[in-house]
């Protein structure tokens, strides 16, 4: 028969041990959802024994780690004893088996699942208070916790890693908290957008953003004055590009401001008109280069403009900071831009699509998925109108079909060999009616 009072010493000490774990386990869950980030926040608005808990633990992290980890290991042998020791008692058939498996459910779901979820969700309201408990923890257990955290780091270390005390914020990180930001409604989707485009300029390519050479307005080297005036006028560009021979061969830059002044000191210039007067030395970039790094070239170049070359040698496009700028805060249209949607509904069904329309765009304004396409189907392709071309195999001509997924896709118009408009029918579900009752 078993004795009362050892009975309820075993129950004790294995409750009491559960309740620990518990506490543990939430605090560390506690901190570790709040984050270095949060943290560093809460330490500028608390003071006191508030603030020492959190300067302390942004200062000392594999300390409170240590003593997370002691107490817990702590907590489950004295569990296990207690457990063991009263099934053992109890005269009941294999009774190890029975205070491990009922061991490892108490610490499971007493000491693990549930106080974890639970602080969790109130992590905000918590963390101080886990923080100040955590540290006391870590001073009780102080000669168990500094050999173990000194080993920690010295391991780190061995094997390359390091221990940061004031841990650098990672782009990932930014990024959670501008889409959980806009979430919340703390923070405007169109500032979310920027923010977001700001880290997609370490990873576009300049390629992906440029004019194409198809649709540069460039000026041969041989240019007469009031050609290039007129040029200048219709364009309403600030920066033109100047070839010799071929637009392959890009020589300078004209700046629109510089032919103003050239214009009204014309008469007391003397000698014939020559546009090397006026012209800049270009500036190149390879079509592969982030457009990051772009940016950082350009400024350090005083440059507005970039002539983009292609692996062979020749003029793939020109790229400006107004390109780069617009992929941050969208497309800018100024008195010289006419606007031209690259969307229009003509008719149920039926959209009228601009060929420069990225092919990503494309795809998501017409639900077209991920799972439905892969790499190779967009190689070479970076818009809808290159995308039906390579389909094709040939330069399209106007009147062509194609089917692209569930769409079908018409060439409508060509503009100096490329595709410059689409016809886009989707499906359209027919209209139901109601059948008219029948006489009777």
């Amino acid at each position: 028969m078993q004795d009362t009072g050892m009975t309820f010493f075993h129950w004790t000490l294995v409750a009491g041990a559960a309740l620990l774990n518990g506490m543990v386990s939430a605090a560390d869950s506690a901190i570790t959802t709040t984050g270095f980030l949060k943290g560093k926040q809460l330490l500028e608005e608390t003071s006191g024994r508030d603030a020492e808990a959190i300067n302390f633990w942004l200062k000392h992290p594999e300390r409170l780690n240590a003593a997370i980890v002691i107490s817990n290991t702590a907590i489950i042998a004295a569990m296990a004893s207690g457990m063991g020791l009263q099934f053992l008692a109890s005269g009941l058939p294999a009774p190890e088996a029975w205070a491990t498996v009922l061991t490892l459910l108490i610490i499971l779901v007493f000491g693990k699942i549930l106080p974890k979820s639970w602080a969790a969700a109130r992590a905000d309201r918590l963390v101080v208070l886990s923080l100040r408990f955590l540290t006391t923890l870590q001073w009780i257990l102080l000669p168990l916790v500094m050999p173990m955290a000194t080993a920690t780091i010295a391991v780190t270390k061995k094997f390359g890693g390091t221990q940061k005390r004031d841990r650098a914020i990672t782009e990932e990180e930014i990024e959670y908290l501008v889409e959980e930001g806009e979430k919340a409604g703390v923070l405007e989707e169109t500032k979310k957008d920027m923010i977001v485009s700001v880290f997609d300029l370490g990873e576009t390519r300049v390629r992906e953003i440029m004019t194409p050479r198809t649709a540069i307005n460039a000026l041969a080297s041989d240019v007469s004055f009031d050609e290039l005036m007129k040029v200048a006028l219709e364009t309403g560009h600030s920066r033109l590009p100047v070839y010799q021979e071929t637009i392959d061969h890009v020589v300078g830059i004209i700046l629109v401001k510089d032919l103003l002044q050239y214009a009204h000191h014309r008469g007391r210039i003397p000698g014939d008109f020559s546009i090397s007067r006026l012209m800049r030395a270009p500036f190149f970039v390879p079509e592969t280069k982030l457009i990051i790094d772009v940016f950082k070239d350009l400024k350090r170049s005083k440059n507005h403009m970039a002539v983009v070359i292609d692996e062979y040698g020749g003029t793939a496009g020109i790229v400006t900071l107004e390109d780069i700028l617009e992929e941050i805060v969208g497309e800018i249209q100024d008195e010289h831009d006419t606007e031209e949607a690259n969307f229009v509904e003509v008719a149920n069904g039926v959209f009228h699509v601009l060929g420069s329309t990225n092919i990503y765009e494309f795809f998501d304004h017409f639900g077209i998925t991920e799972d439905q396409f892969t790499p190779d189907d967009l190689q070479d392709a970076d818009t809808i109108g290159g995308f039906v071309a390579k389909r094709l195999g040939q330069l399209p001509e106007a009147g062509q079909k194609i089917p692209v997924f569930h769409l079908q896709v018409e060439v409508l118009q060509i503009t100096r060999h490329r595709v410059h408009l689409l016809a886009v029918h989707t499906p359209v579900e027919p209209a139901t009616t109601t059948p008219e009752p029948l006489d009777s």
